[in-house]
């Protein structure tokens, strides 16, 4: 799971299945609200198997969660799960029965 700050520009990085240079879209779904959002990306970089999406184009508040979805060129290449939160003690969270807790 990745945590953002609620703060942007946000970075999110993940290990797709693979990555070929092409064409990059991210998708956040809030799970409460059960919309889907497609998301402008800023800048894209992939270091050591590792993508690294950063975006700026989106509001995000306190205890949100989210499916993230990456694809590229029209394929899904990762699926995953994103918090938002302002604290910075994540250390402390603990996942439990997929409730997030703090």
């Amino acid at each position: 799971m990745v945590v953002f700050n609620l703060t942007s520009p946000y970075i999110f990085k993940c290990i797709p299945k693979y990555y070929n240079s092409g064409i990059i879209e991210l998708f956040l779904r809030d799970e409460l609200k059960n919309e889907t959002t497609s998301v402008t990306i800023d800048s894209i970089a992939y270091q050591n198997f590792v993508l690294y999406i950063t975006f700026s184009d989106y509001t995000m508040k306190e205890g949100q969660s989210f499916e993230v979805a990456i694809k590229e060129n029209d394929v899904i290449t990762y699926i995953g799960k994103a918090y938002a939160t302002s604290q910075t003690d994540l250390q402390n969270y603990k996942l439990n029965k997929g409730i997030l807790k703090v």
